[in-house]
C-alpha cells in the first residue's frame, strides 16, 4: 500500500475520505498520477475509481486503457489473459451501453484472440452487436471486420455475409460521422476497415476469396447479388463479369469445401453453364472452357470429351470453334504427354492406353476442315459456296457416296428464295450433275437435269444456264437430236420462253446444223416475241447474207432499225449503213437509196451520236465524185452538233478533204470559218487550224495573210506564254518571210499582249480583295482608297484580221 500511495497523495486521499464518490476528486487525483507516477500506481487510483463510480464511463475508460497497457508491459511475466477479461467484464456490467468500452475490449480480443480462443472473440463480438442499438453497430464493425480477416474459414465468410447484409439494410440510416470518438480512444483503425472505405467491391472479394469454406452459402449469397440493384450498381462489374467470378468459385473449389454433395454440385454447375450459354451466346466458348476444366479438376477426363464434343459441334461462330478447338487439341497433347512421362517412368514405350489417345489426336486433327464448315452452315446454311467448300473436301475417289451425299443434303437445305445473285445455285446442281457426267453415267445426269429444273430457280437465268448446260452434254455425246429436243422442251416452260440467252444459244445450234429454213423461222420467232438483242438483229443479217438472200437481209436491217430507238439502234445503224455502203452493188442499192438512209438515219441520231454518221455520208459523196453535197454536208454537220470537240473533228476532216480536191477558196473560207467559230482553248488548235492555216496562205504566197492570222490567233489566247507553239512559228515566219521591222513589230505586240494581260490580271485582283466603300453622293462611287484605276491600254500597232478584206 505504501508504495501504491505517496506522501504527495495525502491531500487527494483526504478529500476522497470526505467524498468518495467526487467525480472531478477522482478525475484530479489521477492527473496527479498520470505523469509522476508508474504504471502501477495510475492503475490502482483508477480501479479505486471505478469501483466507487461505477456507472461512470469516463472512468471505466481509462482504467480499461490503462489496465490494457499494464498487461501489454507485462504480459511476457503473466501466463493468463484472464485478470484482463475480468476487468473488462466488470466494466460492462455497469456500462453495456458503452461503444467506447466494448471497442476497447474487442480490440484487445481480436489482437490477442489466441489467448481467449476464436469462438469466445467471436462471441463476445455476437454479444456486443446484441447488446448495441443497431445505430452503435458501425463503431464495432471495423474490429469485427479485422477480426475475419485475421482468422478467415467458415467464420471470416460468416462475418463478411453478415456485413454485406447489415450494409445492405441498416447502413442508409446510420450517420458515420461520430466514428472518429473510437479511434480517438482506441488508437488507430485501419483505414481498410472503417466502413466509408469497405465498398460492396471489397464484400464481394473477401466473399469471394473465403467461398471454398462453405459453397452452399456462398451460392446463396450470390441470388442475393443478383437481386439487390444497388450492389451491381456499385461494383462496377458487369452482369457476365459477375457471373463468370461465381462460375470460377464453384469451379476450383468443390474438393475444398466441407459436407458438399458433388453430385448435386456436378449438377448446379452444368445447370449454370448452359443458363450463361442461354444468356449470353457470345461467351459460348468460354464458358465450355470453364466447364471441361472443372471435370479436369474432378479428373473425369471421359466427360472432359464429352464437353469438348460439344463445344466444337455446336458452336456458332469461328471464333468460338476455333477456341474451344484449339483449348481441346491442347488437353489432348497434354494427356499424351503425361501418358509418355508414366510410360518412361515404368520402363515402356508404348501401351494400348497411347496408341487410343493418339489415334484420337489424329482424328479430331482430320475434322478440323470438316467441323469448320459445319459452324459456317450453322451461320449460314444457305450458303451455297459453303456447301461447295464442304464437296471438296471429301475425295471424290475414295468418298464417292459422301460426295453425293453432301450435295443432295445442299439441295434439300438451301431455301433458293434467299439466293440473291444468278448463277450461283446452278453451280450446285452442275456439281451434282458434274459427278455423274465424269463416270459417264448419262442416264442419272439426264434424271437430275429433268429434276433440276423443277426446282424453284429465284432467277430465270439459272434455269436456262441449266438447259444449256443440258443441251451441250449431249452434243458433247454427239446426240443432236436430243439436245435439240432438250431445247424445245425447256422454251415451251412459262419461266423460259422469253429467255434470252436461251433464245440464242437454240439459234446457235439450230444455225450451226446449217438448216436455213429452220434457222430463218427460228429468227423469225425470236423478233416475234420481242426478245431479240441488236445482236440477234445483226446475227440474222449476217446470216441471210452469207446464204445470198440480199432482199431479206435488207428487210432484216429495216426491221431492226425500226424496233430499237437510238441509242440502242446506232449500232445496227453503224453495221447497216457500212455494209451498203461497202456492198452497193451487191444489195443492188442506188445513190439515192443509200442517201435516203443517212438522211433517215441522221433525223432519228441524237446530236451526240451523230458525229460519225456525218463523217461517213460525206465520204460516201466525195466517193462518188459529189464533191459540193460533201461539203454541204460537213456544213450541215458543223451546224448542228453542239459539241465544240465534234465540231473541231469535223473541221479537220473538212479542211483534209478540201485540201485533197484542190478547192483553195474553199479551203481558206473552211479555215477562217474554223477560226472564228471554235474556241481557241481546245487542245490541238493552235496545231491543227493556225498553223495548218499559216501555211497554207504561205504556199499561197499570201506573207501579209499568213502575218494576219498570226496577229488574230494571238489575241486570242493571252498570255503568250499559254500559247509558245504560236510564238515559235511566228517567231520562224518572221525570220524566214520577214525582215527588220517585223520581227521588231513582232517583239512589241507579244510583249504589250502580255502588259495588257498583266493589267487584267492585277484589276481582277485588285477588285476580288478589295471592298466597295460607301460614300456620300456628292463625291460619286469611289473604290478603295489605295487603289487607283488603271486604264486599258490601246495597242496602236495591233493588227485586226477582217476575213472580208482578205478575201477580196
Amino acid at each position: 500500500m505504501e508504495k501504491l500511495i505517496t506522501y504527495e497523495d495525502l491531500a487527494y486521499e483526504e478529500s476522497l475520505l470526505l467524498d468518495p464518490y467526487s467525480l472531478e476528486s477522482w478525475i484530479a487525483y489521477y492527473r496527479h498520477k498520470e505523469h509522476s507516477s508508474s504504471i502501477d500506481q495510475q492503475f490502482y487510483v483508477l480501479y479505486r475509481a471505478a469501483n466507487a463510480l461505477k456507472r461512470a464511463p469516463e472512468i471505466w475508460i481509462l482504467c480499461l486503457k490503462t489496465c490494457v497497457k499494464l498487461w501489454e508491459d507485462r504480459k511476457s511475466e503473466l501466463d493468463e489473459f484472464d485478470g484482463l477479461i475480468k476487468v473488462f467484464e466488470q466494466s460492462l456490467l455497469y456500462n453495456g451501453s458503452s461503444p467506447i468500452i466494448w471497442a476497447l475490449y474487442l480490440k484487445a480480443l481480436v489482437k490477442n484472440s489466441c489467448l481467449p480462443g476464436i469462438t469466445f472473440v467471436r462471441r463476445k463480438f455476437d454479444q456486443c452487436l446484441q447488446t448495441l442499438p443497431f445505430t452503435k453497430h458501425h463503431l464495432i464493425w471495423p474490429f469485427l471486420l479485422q477480426f475475419a480477416d485475421d482468422v478467415g474459414g467458415i467464420s471470416s465468410l460468416s462475418i463478411w455475409t453478415r456485413f454485406y447484409y447489415y450494409k445492405k439494410t441498416c447502413m442508409p440510416y446510420v450517420r458515420l460521422q461520430d466514428a472518429s470518438s473510437i479511434e480517438e480512444e482506441t488508437g488507430f483503425i485501419s483505414e481498410e476497415y472503417k466502413l466509408e472505405n469497405v465498398t460492396y467491391q471489397t464484400i464481394l472479394h473477401k466473399l469471394t476469396s473465403q467461398a471454398h469454406s462453405d459453397l452452399s452459402a456462398y451460392t446463396r449469397l450470390f441470388q442475393d447479388f443478383l437481386d439487390n440493384t444497388e450492389f451491381l450498381a456499385t461494383v462496377e462489374l458487369s452482369e457476365l463479369k459477375l457471373y463468370m467470378d461465381y462460375l470460377n468459385v464453384l469451379i476450383k473449389h468443390p474438393h475444398k469445401s466441407k459436407n458438399i454433395d458433388l453430385q448435386s454440385h456436378d449438377t448446379k454447375v452444368e445447370k449454370l453453364v448452359q443458363y450463361l450459354i442461354e444468356k449470353f451466346p457470345d461467351q459460348q466458348a468460354s464458358l465450355i472452357i470453364h466447364w471441361t476444366q472443372y471435370w479436369i479438376n474432378r479428373g473425369d477426363f471421359l466427360k472432359v470429351r464429352e464437353i469438348f464434343e460439344v463445344g466444337i459441334t455446336e458452336s456458332k461462330t469461328v471464333k468460338d470453334f476455333v477456341m474451344v478447338y484449339d483449348t481441346y487439341l491442347e488437353f489432348e497433347e497434354t494427356v499424351i504427354s503425361t501418358t509418355l512421362k508414366d510410360l518412361e517412368l515404368e520402363g515402356l514405350e508404348t501401351s494400348p492406353i497411347l496408341e487410343l489417345r493418339m489415334h484420337s489426336f489424329e482424328q479430331l486433327m482430320d475434322r478440323r476442315e470438316l467441323l469448320m464448315n459445319d459452324v459456317l452452315l450453322r451461320q449460314d446454311k444457305n450458303d451455297v459456296a459453303t456447301w461447295l467448300d464442304r464437296v471438296a473436301i471429301f475425295d471424290k475417289e475414295t468418298q464417292l457416296q459422301k460426295v453425293l451425299a453432301t450435295y443432295v443434303e445442299a439441295i434439300r437445305t438451301i431455301d433458293p428464295g434467299t439466293i440473291e445473285e444468278p448463277g450461283v445455285l446452278p453451280k450446285l446442281w452442275l456439281g451434282y450433275i458434274g459427278v455423274y457426267k465424269s463416270k459417264g453415267d448419262l442416264k442419272t445426269a439426264r434424271k437430275i437435269y429433268a429434276a433440276s429444273l423443277k426446282a424453284n430457280f429465284p432467277f430465270p437465268e439459272d434455269l436456262a444456264d441449266l438447259v444449256i448446260s443440258w443441251a451441250e452434254m449431249e452434243l458433247e455425246n454427239d446426240d443432236y437430236s436430243r439436245a435439240i429436243e432438250v431445247m424445245k422442251t425447256s422454251l415451251k416452260e412459262f419461266a423460259l420462253r422469253k429467255s434470252t440467252k436461251l433464245w440464242s444459244f437454240y439459234l446457235d445450234l439450230v444455225e450451226s446444223s446449217g438448216n436455213v429454213p429452220d434457222t430463218i423461222k427460228l429468227y423469225d420467232t425470236v423478233i416475234d416475241l420481242k426478245i431479240a438483242t441488236p445482236l440477234t438483229i445483226l446475227n440474222y443479217c449476217n446470216f441471210l447474207e452469207e446464204h445470198q438472200r440480199y432482199q431479206e437481209c435488207l428487210k432484216c436491217y429495216e426491221k431492226g432499225v425500226n424496233l430499237f430507238r437510238f441509242p440502242v439502234s446506232f449500232e445496227i445503224w453503224n453495221v447497216y449503213l457500212s455494209k451498203m455502203v461497202n456492198e452497193q452493188a451487191k444489195f443492188k442499192l442506188t445513190n439515192e437509196h443509200i442517201r435516203d438512209l443517212f438522211e433517215q438515219c441522221i433525223e432519228q441520231c441524237p446530236l451526240d451520236l451523230v458525229e460519225p454518221i456525218y463523217i461517213g455520208y460525206a465520204k460516201f459523196e466525195l466517193d462518188h465524185g459529189f464533191i459540193s453535197k460533201a461539203f454541204k454536208i460537213y456544213e450541215q454537220a458543223i451546224e448542228k452538233l453542239e459539241d465544240e470537240k465534234e465540231k473541231f473533228n469535223i473541221f479537220k476532216v473538212y479542211i483534209q478533204m478540201s485540201l485533197l480536191n484542190q478547192e483553195d477558196e474553199k479551203t481558206r473560207k473552211v479555215y477562217e470559218k474554223a477560226l472564228e467559230s471554235l474556241p481557241a482553248t481546245l487542245f490541238g488548235f493552235t496545231e491543227s487550224i493556225v498553223i495548218p492555216f499559216v501555211e497554207f496562205e504561205i504556199k499561197l504566197k499570201e506573207i501579209s495573210r499568213a502575218r494576219a492570222i498570226f496577229h488574230y490567233a494571238a489575241d486570242l489566247i493571252v498570255p503568250t506564254k499559254k500559247n509558245p507553239i504560236l510564238w515559235e512559228h511566228w517567231e520562224r515566219f518572221e525570220l524566214h518571210h520577214g525582215n527588220e521591222d517585223t520581227f521588231k513589230s513582232m517583239l512589241r505586240y507579244q510583249r504589250s499582249i502580255d502588259d495588257q494581260a498583266k493589267l487584267e490580271e492585277m484589276e481582277t485582283l485588285v477588285e476580288s480583295n478589295t471592298p466597295v466603300q460607301f460614300v456620300a453622293s456628292s463625291t460619286g462611287p469611289q473604290v478603295g482608297s489605295a487603289t487607283a484605276k488603271v486604264e486599258k491600254k490601246i495597242n496602236p500597232d495591233a493588227i485586226d484580221l477582217e476575213f472580208d478584206d482578205l478575201s477580196d
